[in-house]
């Protein structure tokens, strides 16, 4: 599979060039700095997959889809894998012609797994199509980062072809599953493609508290805490809800409840 991609930090191209080549599959055709110079990389090599930073000097890429879905390729466009160190932007991934987005720094099981569907994709050609969506959808994208910018206002989460706008005072508690977190919100809950630490960091500012290596909840809503008949400490929720409490994270919850 031939690829490219592009990033205007030295250290990111570096990392990503040294995770592709452990890919014997993998033909590393270029790589740029900016939108201006992966346009005319992608136009002169034709790679079949391509990475693209979004937050890139002339040109970002944004800009770089939009300036290709006009171009002319002999076979098909490149399959589009975004980067972005925005994870709130993650939750329109697949409502979009690309094909995945990766949070920065990005993980080498991480980037397996979009390569992974990178080929399985290139088998069925729907190259075209998905640029085309992708270019449809740029605005929207846009209105995101600016959103993610500026500090976690919302949450927008991804959910049956639709995207679901979440406030954090909604959420009553928030579980990790695997690489994506549970938001739970009254009677229902929402998976959202989005890991717990980048959720903890994310959402600090907003009186959100790691309790567990698996739990986050809302400092406004620890009322008391209690001891398991082991010994094991427990955190008690406005709505009822008991959250174990890990070792690791009981004096910062302890120092907040006084």
């Amino acid at each position: 599979m031939r690829v490219c991609f592009a990033d205007d930090e030295p250290l990111a191209r570096e990392r990503m060039r040294k995770m592709l080549a452990l890919d014997e599959d993998i033909e590393i055709c270029g790589e740029a700095q900016n939108g201006e110079d992966m346009i005319a990389l992608i136009q002169a090599e034709e790679p079949e997959l391509v990475f693209l930073d979004i937050e890139m000097p002339k040109l970002d890429g944004f800009d770089v889809v939009e300036a290709l879905a006009q171009a002319t390729f002999r076979d098909e466009p490149p399959l589009f894998i975004f980067a972005t160190a925005f994870p709130a932007m993650a939750a329109q991934a697949y409502d979009t012609g690309a094909i995945d987005f990766l949070t920065k720094p990005i993980r080498p099981a991480r980037l397996e797994l979009a390569l992974s569907r990178a080929r399985q994709l290139l088998r069925s050609r729907e190259a075209m199509s998905r640029l085309e969506k992708l270019q449809s959808h740029l605005e929207g994208l846009r209105e995101t980062r600016s959103r993610s910018s500026q500090g976690p206002v919302s949450i927008w989460v991804s959910n049956g072809g639709q995207n679901i706008r979440v406030e954090p005072s909604q959420i009553e508690y928030v579980s990790a599953e695997a690489e994506y977190i549970r938001l739970h919100i009254g009677e229902r809950s929402l998976l959202h493609r989005q890991s717990i630490s980048a959720f903890e960091e994310e959402m600090a500012e907003e009186g959100f508290i790691r309790v567990h290596r698996s739990y986050i909840v809302p400092a406004r809503d620890c009322i008391q805490t209690s001891r398991t008949s082991w010994g094991g400490l427990l955190v008690h929720l406005r709505n009822g809800q008991v959250i174990p409490v890990g070792r690791k994270f009981k004096d910062k919850l302890q120092a907040l409840m006084g």
